[in-house]
């Protein structure tokens, strides 16, 4: 992984990345699901009591709930690797550093424990699966948590470049 990190994270492969970023949040998630806009989806909560997640699960219909399913399963199971793979890049050409740039990839791991507690909460549904419910809601926190931090690295290095480009310069 440090290798193909090393050869191919570039400016073009970033920018790239991060267009492909936007084009998940502003065409395929609002077409492939288009309920959540209107309903809210369990992904993009900072946390919810498991009440607030049946209770969400309750205003979909079960169309609804099969699109969320679908999506779950599909299309979230390749955005995490590019929105990772977009910070991993981004925190290779400000640090250099490549243990630093692996840690987005942590984002992508409790992603997919949070889709897949989803994935089973929409599955089995109307069953309430509370003990599923409760750890779902966990991993998304970390994973928000997770998506600050990575941020956070970035303004970081941002920053500490700016600082010595005027530095550089003056």
């Amino acid at each position: 992984m440090k290798k193909f990190i090393s050869r191919y994270a570039s400016i073009k492969s970033t920018l790239l990345l991060l267009g492909l970023v936007l084009v998940f949040n502003l065409v395929v998630f609002p077409f492939a699901h288009p309920a959540g806009l209107k309903l809210g989806i369990l992904d993009l909560y900072f946390s919810y009591s498991v009440m607030e997640a049946y209770q969400l699960l309750d205003t979909y219909t079960e169309a609804n709930r099969h699109t969320y399913l679908l999506v779950e399963l599909t299309v979230d199971l390749v955005y995490p690797w590019v929105y990772s793979f977009a910070l991993c890049f981004l925190i290779f050409l400000l640090s250099s550093k490549l243990n630093l740039s692996l840690f987005p990839f942590l984002i992508l791991i409790v992603d997919y424990f949070e889709n897949f507690g989803i994935a089973t909460l929409i599955y089995y549904y109307p069953q309430k699966l509370l003990y599923i419910a409760a750890v779902t809601s966990l991993f998304t926190s970390i994973k928000w948590v997770l998506v600050i931090l990575s941020v956070l690295i970035v303004l970081y290095g941002l920053t500490a470049k700016g600082y010595r480009f005027m530095m550089k310069n003056n």
